[in-house]
């Protein structure tokens, strides 16, 4: 009963959940080099999360192809359901002092 208890909590787990919790930690860093690195880790955290979902799919790798306007729709899924407070500022404050 245990077992079946957890494999419900996985299967209702909101859609990339790992990478919106790592999304939150922007918030903590104050080096925008260190945020930056953030989104490396959560770009990473975003495709662990879809290949764990086709894991127990019989599908051919080479047709899970997911392209740039896919990939701009899940990050803005991500910084949505993140709910950071200021998320926008994060980004400026990024983009001063990397350009």
């Amino acid at each position: 009963l245990q077992t079946n208890i957890l494999n419900l909590k996985d299967m209702f787990k909101k859609a990339y959940y790992d990478a919106i919790l790592k999304l939150r930690e922007i918030e903590f860093l104050e080096c925008p080099y260190q945020k930056i690195r953030l989104f490396g880790t959560v770009n990473n955290k975003i495709f662990d999360c879809i290949n764990a979902y086709w894991a127990n799919v019989d599908v051919d790798p080479e047709k899970l192809i997911i392209a740039a306007d896919q990939m701009v729709l899940i990050y803005l899924y991500i910084a949505i359901r993140s709910k950071v407070p200021n998320f926008f500022a994060h980004l400026k404050y990024i983009q001063e002092f990397t350009s």
